[in-house]
């Protein structure tokens, strides 16, 4: 087995993972725009880890990107064992992992290598990935490099030292399934262990996700992510309560929660009510038929994914619960 310095004396500065399953058209996409991305950044490596090995996917990694490319086969072990296995089949020192539907802006890895270097050993670096087509956020304009919240965690565009990636164990399935929430996961270990979360603003990439494509997709997407955050939770309690996005789809706590939250409660546990869920989903299509892309259609569009997610925890909460019996003894 190789160890630590070994490895090191043979090492690359900087191997970018990118996993990838079914979608040489994306891979095609993300890494022509690697060479602008890394904009003089040398002793690098690129692992493509083909999660379903096809001939088209090996002949888009074999093209001449102008970066070393090696391709790696793997056999439907899912995102979060590709990553792995990009990690310890890789030989870089910094371990840049980049989903096959991010395409990083001019300087962006660059940015994201150097703010790495800068940082040094405890430190997790994420990109600041947006839409195609929008500007980034950044929650303090101006500031080049900032601390977030473990939550913020995304595996999309994420930088780390391979040796904190050791300590950590690598990525984890903490849910089961797809998406699996192995990133948030990823994000808290991080936080227990006493690593730094750190977002670059200039990393920008621009995600070109397939799931979110249209709304019955982004919501079908939502209620499967929201099923398995049920189990997430399970695993990591801290975490329910710290993702914002779930604060009111989570059970009442009677003289904890305000006024305010216990009503928006009320209203997300209606509308996880399959035919209140579809009367909304009905309801945004006719105002994207009649109105366009107005702000009313818009906001029925985020309460439509949010009546299916506020669906999807619920399920899995009572999956969870149904679980537990069937596993406890008679």
């Amino acid at each position: 087995m190789t160890t630590w310095s070994e490895r090191r004396r043979t090492s690359v500065g900087v191997s970018i993972i990118v996993p990838t399953y079914r979608r040489p058209h994306a891979l095609e996409r993300a890494l022509g725009a690697l060479p602008p991305a890394l904009n003089g950044a040398d002793e690098l490596e690129i692992v493509i880890v083909d999660d379903e090995p096809s001939d088209r996917t090996r002949e888009v990694a074999d093209r001449m990107w102008g970066v070393p490319v090696r391709y790696t086969p793997t056999a439907h072990v899912g995102a979060t064992l590709a990553r792995n296995f990009g990690a310890k089949t890789a030989t870089g020192e910094l371990l840049i992992f980049m989903d096959d539907d991010m395409v990083p802006a001019v300087g962006a890895l660059a940015a994201l290598i150097a703010c790495s270097r800068d940082a040094g050993p405890g430190a997790i670096v994420l990109g600041n990935v947006v839409a195609p087509g929008l500007a980034p956020e950044m929650s303090e304009p101006g500031v080049a490099v900032e601390t977030v919240h473990y939550t913020h965690c995304l595996t999309g565009l994420l930088a780390i030292g391979r040796r904190d990636f050791e300590q950590l164990g690598g990525f984890r399935d903490p849910s089961g399934g797809w998406p699996n929430w192995d990133d948030v996961d990823f994000g808290y270990r991080a936080h227990v262990a006493g690593l730094r979360l750190l977002r670059v603003r200039d990393a920008v990439a621009e995600h070109w996700d397939e799931t979110q494509s249209d709304l019955a997709s982004a919501s079908a997407r939502w209620y499967r992510a929201s099923h398995a955050a049920a189990r997430l939770f399970e695993r990591h309690p801290t975490i329910a309560n710290e993702l914002p996005m779930y604060r009111d789809m989570l059970p009442i706590a009677w003289g904890q929660d305000s006024g305010t939250l216990v009503a928006r409660k009320v209203l997300r546990r209606a509308s996880a009510n399959r035919v209140v869920g579809g009367a909304l989903m009905w309801s945004a299509r006719l105002a994207g038929r009649v109105g366009g892309n107005s702000r009313w259609t818009r906001r029925l569009r985020v309460w439509v994914v949010g009546a299916h997610m506020a669906r999807g925890l619920a399920d899995g909460r009572r999956d969870v619960v149904e679980g537990k019996r069937s596993e406890s003894p008679a």
